[in-house]
């Protein structure tokens, strides 16, 4: 089973209600995924909620108390998420030399996964020429239920009416307290569809025909009535049912209408005992019931349904299942049947253009916190999708007109560019909790709005156009301000341009007038400084010159140009001191100020607030003239979206790296700043990075196309300014990398999940990765003795020199720690006996890679789940010949992460067993004496 499937079960394990087999493997696949594991907890934490509960006069009171309780944990829970996944990897950091570096790191992980306030205030309007919908203030349309989440309900195609499952309003005790229901968003009016329904959703689910005045209703099962397929108009007429499980089909899926409103394409649920999941088939009926046929064959993970804009196709995603990760591909199939066409690895369809000629992806699975990256692809499908966002909440997108898409990101609404020549723009304002966008032709953007510190429940809003949607493009009436007195080298013009609520947005021409090429800084920056000279911190800024890259130098030539485009977010507190200055830095410290002025000429001492707008041509800038110099210039950001970081380590404590899926960072200043150093090879949309390992200034870093599936290797050795490219022999989907000098390394490429089992491949290099040797691989068919095991999934490996080596795995038997050593370079492995220690005999361990400090210390982590979870960390001082358990503080204490500095000195942080403030143990002498502090955070933010 997959984690999705997973977590559908964690309830009733949590509940003791599973059968034994069933208890089994959920128990099997929660020590091997921490991340269920931690579903599992907030699980828990949900029931207890239950408990807490007092008696309601009502069930739709009950629901109401219920989800506002339930909302307020999930959302706790995603706020730091992000934080959890940095604290489970603390364990592979090599050195933190203070407690003073563990605090900046766990802090670092929140700023690198939320994204700064600035940024999200600043985003830049669209591109110039190219005309962006213009909205007028959002409003409510109606406030649904408090039982209808963010995603559970459906518009209408002509935006006149809203249809959801909710609650019935005094439902009691009834055994059917559910309904479907219509809202007409210009009258109020309210029609009763389906009035008794035993299951709301995400069971039972709603959308509607083409022609907007019929819908269609997915009914689960009930006591005494099988699954239905239901056809419903507006009017009396009572719903026809269009589809009824039979012995064959147990239930429905999911359901999707034509475009012509003719046929409806189905998922079919079909028992496969003894498999506790489901196989799902795809079928297509017509609307008055005939036609009903089979095309594609149940098997399992078969979802998200869509159709393709001819009618002709129906697009749909199989998940591979297994143990994480929980990929799967994109197929298209037609409605006459055949062989399905595989389209796309780990994407599902989103959207398609008003034209029909592109579609929207989303990747698949969503990662931990609901996102996922959104790229565009022709269609039928030429070549490989691009990459339009990186991070975007799963619930939907909306394609607005021919060029703009709208979607949410952590709760905020924005609009972006098809092309990518404009930087998103916020729609949303703060507070509110944004999701799945709907584009209704003619009158606006409809979202579905939450706003948590008014604990109310899910309103619709509207986006209207603008009457100025009427008017000429912006960039047809943006005229330039007469060019300055140009800076020795330089020449700047002040171009007005559009202005926005809450933002000053504008473009500033540069001119080399030098008679060298001068190269700038990847992203200009732009800020605006008070009579004071303190910088304000809201400005954000691009480069605009066709041929750069993003967030890549510019190189100008003699007599070259390039434009900054900036966007100013208006001040909402205390007003800042003028008159203002404008200031552009330019390269290596080299700054340009100019005066800003109003439309007469005048100083400008103030700015328009946040909740007003900037009209265009309100502003300019006098002459720019180079700024005195400064005593120490200000760090430059290296990365300015969000990452949700896969691993960190710190050499000392200034230098350090980190990884993302497709970035790597690199800080020389101790985590103050971070630049973004990943080559721009490895960039490409399908791209990612399929494991690192660093030493000092050298990295390694194994990328993963995952169309082709081979494996890419970069390598550099002066902290990211340059990287060579080799390719390794065998393909994989993910590798483990150790280096124990410049030149000698191994990599362990991953290359299948099965049962619990894992094929992998050691290869090894003594060139600093240019050139790979196979070593050994495991081979389920032909197993050797003293061979590579095919059993467990691999965790790590560690080499201490040349010659000795160890593998861990992971496995799901009680007491026990896979652990192999090799002593002829990796050639053969023998297993090395390892129990867990007394305490833990019947609890699961999850050994993470040996760290060495030579060719004799080295310490093993083990993280272990059982009746209660923790860290094991074992010790060896003879070449890990034999292994020692390092003492924690205290008895019934909980390990909620480590770093290991020696096999002596080791930083510990963890809880009580019931809870509490979390302390950070220190100990320099091997566990015999330990020093608590205090630690700033409350434990259940610490995993």
């Amino acid at each position: 089973m997959n984690c999705r499937e997973i977590r559908d079960l964690l309830p009733l394990y949590a509940d003791g209600d599973l059968g034994q087999r069933e208890q089994e493997t959920v128990a099997e696949h929660l020590a091997l995924c921490a991340e269920c594991a931690g579903r599992l907890e907030l699980d828990r934490t949900l029931a207890s909620l239950l408990t807490d509960l007092t008696p309601p006069e009502s069930l739709a009171e009950m629901e109401r108390s219920l989800r506002e309780k339930v909302m307020a944990e999930v959302r706790r829970q995603q706020r730091w998420q992000p934080l959890w996944r940095m604290a489970e990897r603390v364990g592979n950091v090599t050195a933190w030399a203070t407690v003073a570096t563990v605090v900046a790191l766990l802090v670092l992980a929140l700023a690198v996964s939320w994204r700064p306030m600035m940024e999200r205030l600043g985003r830049a309007t669209p591109t110039q020429g190219v005309l962006a919908p213009r909205f007028g203030p959002a409003r409510d349309l109606v406030d649904l239920p408090p039982s209808v989440g963010l995603g559970q309900w459906a518009i209408s195609p002509d935006g006149r009416w809203v249809a959801y499952i909710a609650l019935k309003e005094g439902a009691g005790d009834d055994p059917r307290p559910w309904q479907a229901v219509a809202t007409n968003l210009e009258s109020g009016q309210t029609v009763t569809l389906v009035p008794d329904l035993a299951a709301g959703a995400p069971g039972a689910q709603i959308s509607w025909f083409p022609d907007g005045r019929r819908v269609l209703v997915l009914v689960p099962a009930e006591p005494g009535l099988p699954a239905r397929l239901l056809v419903k108009g507006l009017d009396d007429e009572p719903a026809t049912a269009l589809v009824t499980a039979d012995s064959e089909v147990y239930g429905f899926g999911e359901a999707v209408v034509s475009p012509d409103g003719r046929l409806v394409a189905f998922t079919c649920l079909h028992r496969a005992d003894p498999a506790p999941v489901p196989k799902i088939g795809v079928e297509v009926v017509a609307v008055d019931g005939s036609g009903r046929r089979q095309i594609v064959e149940p098997d399992y993970f078969i979802e998200h349904l869509a159709w393709a804009p001819d009618g002709r196709e129906i697009v749909y995603f199989k998940g591979k299942g297994g143990t994480p990760p929980e990929d799967g591909d994109a197929y298209a199939v037609s409605v006459d049947g055949g062989e399905p066409r595989y389209l796309i690895p780990r994407q599902r369809l989103a959207g398609w253009s008003p034209d029909g000629g592109q579609a929207l992806w989303l990747e698949e699975p969503a990662d931990r916190n609901g996102s996922a990256q959104l790229t565009v692809s022709s269609w039928p499908l030429a070549g490989q999708p691009r990459l339009l966002a990186e991070s975007v909440d799963a619930a939907g997108v909306a394609w607005v007109r021919d060029r703009w898409v709208a979607y949410a990101e952590r709760g905020a609404l924005f609009l972006g560019a098809i092309d990518g020549g404009a930087s998103p723009l916020r729609l949303s304002p703060e507070g509110e909790w944004a999701a799945v966008p709907v584009w209704l032709p003619g009158k606006g953007l409809a979202y579905a709005a939450e706003r948590p510190e008014e604990r109310a429940g899910v309103t619709m809003r509207l986006l209207p156009l603008a009457e100025a949607e009427k008017q000429p493009t912006a960039a047809a009436s943006q005229t330039p301000v007469p060019t300055p007195t140009p800076a020795p080298g330089f020449e700047a013009v002040a171009i007005s341009e559009q202005g926005q609520a809450g933002a000053l947005v504008g473009r500033i021409l540069i001119t080399n007038t030098g008679s060298t090429p001068v190269t700038l800084q990847g992203s200009p920056i732009v800020v605006i400084i008070d009579e004071a000279r303190n910088e304000l911190p809201t400005v954000r800024g691009e480069w605009q010159d066709p041929n750069s890259v993003p967030d890549r130098p510019v190189t100008l030539e003699p007599g070259g140009q390039a434009q900054a485009r900036f966007t100013w977010a208006n001040y909402c507190g205390a007003a800042p001191s003028g008159p203002l200055t404008f200031r552009l830095r330019l390269p290596a410290g080299d700054r340009l100020d100019a005066p800003l002025l109003d439309a007469s000429g005048r100083p400008v001492a103030d700015l328009p607030r946040c909740n007003t707008e900037a009209p265009a041509s309100a502003l300019t800038v006098g002459p720019f003239e180079p700024a005195e110099p400064a005593g120490t210039p200000t760090p430059q950001p290296g990365a300015t979206a969000a990452v949700s970081l896969m691993s960190l380590e710190m050499g000392d404590a200034s230098e350090g790296w980190a990884v993302s899926e497709r970035r790597i960072l690199r800080t020389t200043d101790g985590a103050g700043t971070w630049q973004d150093v990943t080559p721009a090879a490895a960039r490409a949309a399908g791209t990612r990075v399929a494991g690192a390992a660093f030493e000092g200034a050298s990295a390694w870093v194994a990328c993963w196309d995952e169309v082709s599936g081979r494996l890419g290797l970069w390598s550099s050795t002066d902290g990211g300014e340059t990287w060579q490219r080799s390719e390794l022999p065998v393909a994989g989907m993910g590798v483990d990398l150790c280096f124990i000098d410049g030149g000698r390394g191994w990599a362990l490429v991953h290359q299948g999940v099965a049962a619990g089992s894992e094929g992998v491949t050691l290869l090894s290099t003594s060139d600093g990765g240019r050139t790979w040797q196979e070593v050994a691989h495991s081979d389920p068919q032909n197993p050797t003795a003293g061979g590579l095991p095919f059993g467990g999934l691999k965790q790590g490996i560690a080499f201490a020199d040349e010659m000795t080596g160890w593998l861990v795995a992971s496995e799901p038997v009680p007491g026990k720690v896979p652990l192999y050593v090799t002593r002829d370079g990796g050639r053969t492995w023998q297993e090395q006996p390892l129990e867990l220690p007394e305490g833990w005999e019947g609890a699961e361990a999850a050994p993470s890679a040996p760290i060495f400090f030579g060719p004799m210390e080295g310490a093993l982590p083990v993280r272990v789940v059982g009746e209660r979870n923790g860290i094991v960390l074992y010790r060896t001082k003879d070449g890990g010949r034999t292994w020692s358990v390092l003492n924690w503080p205290s008895d019934g204490w909980i390990q909620k992460a480590v770093a290991v500095l020696s096999v002596d000195e080791v930083w510990v942080l963890g809880e009580g067993a019931d809870g509490g403030i979390p302390v950070l143990y220190h100990t320099r002498d091997g566990g015999n004496t330990w020093r608590g502090l205090k630690a700033d955070l409350p434990a259940r933010d610490v995993r």
